[in-house]
């Protein structure tokens, strides 16, 4: 999904040696890509913070090493800090607040309330920390 987000740009030179009906699919994937790079971007953001969660799943029931999640999370921690790419930390900052909403809805029981607060705390550590650069 990165990758055509990243080719789409580059379209024009390869229409002429490509058939015709390859070339229309390829001009409307290009204009589905221009139009809705924003949501592209996020669903991208998202998938790759929800398969660390597949990622430790299977750690946990054996289809995986044990340091898969360990490389991972380097993986994501690198896309957070990217200066380039913005919209993991829009998902993330979502998803936080999409968490305190759940645990501070009067409906939510204690226990669960608690555990979602240990757990953001927990994920909140592992972010790291930013540095703003100093002007002279």
């Amino acid at each position: 999904m990165f990758g055509l987000t990243m080719f789409h740009p580059f379209p024009s030179p390869l229409p002429k040696y490509l058939p015709p009906t390859l070339q229309s699919l390829l001009q409307r994937l290009n204009e589905r890509l221009r139009n809705g790079q924003r949501d592209v971007f996020r669903f991208i953001a998202y998938t790759e913070i929800f398969i660390f969660l597949v990622v430790l799943w299977n750690v946990i029931i054996g289809h995986m090493f044990f340091l898969a999640p360990l490389l991972y999370y380097f993986f994501l921690k690198s896309r957070y800090l990217s200066k380039r790419n913005h919209y993991i930390k829009i998902c993330f900052s979502e998803l936080r607040f999409a968490a305190d909403q759940l645990s501070a809805s009067p409906r939510c029981p204690s226990f669960i309330s608690s555990l979602i607060a240990g757990l953001v705390s927990f994920i909140s550590q592992l972010a790291p920390i930013q540095q703003i650069p100093q002007q002279a």
